[in-house]
C-alpha cells in the first residue's frame, strides 16, 4: 500500500454525499494518497470509506484508529 507523501484528515459530517464524492475526487486529482476519517464523531467511518472508494480510483481511505 502506497500512502504517498500527503493525505487529508477529513471531517465529513457536514457534507452531502455529493460533496463528499466531489471532495474525494478533487483530493485524488491534487495527488493526495489517502483520506483519513475520524471515528469518534460524524459518519460511520466504514461507510464513509466505502463511499469514497466507490467514487475514486486510487485514493486510499483510512480511519483514525480502527
Amino acid at each position: 500500500m502506497n500512502l504517498k507523501k500527503h493525505g487529508v484528515f477529513l471531517f465529513s459530517e457536514g457534507m452531502t454525499a455529493r460533496e463528499l464524492a466531489e471532495s474525494a475526487q478533487r483530493m485524488e486529482q491534487l495527488g493526495y494518497g489517502v483520506v483519513w476519517f475520524p471515528e469518534a464523531i460524524g459518519r460511520d467511518p466504514m461507510v464513509a470509506s466505502s463511499f469514497v472508494l466507490a467514487n475514486t480510483t486510487s485514493l486510499i481511505a483510512a480511519t483514525g484508529i480502527l
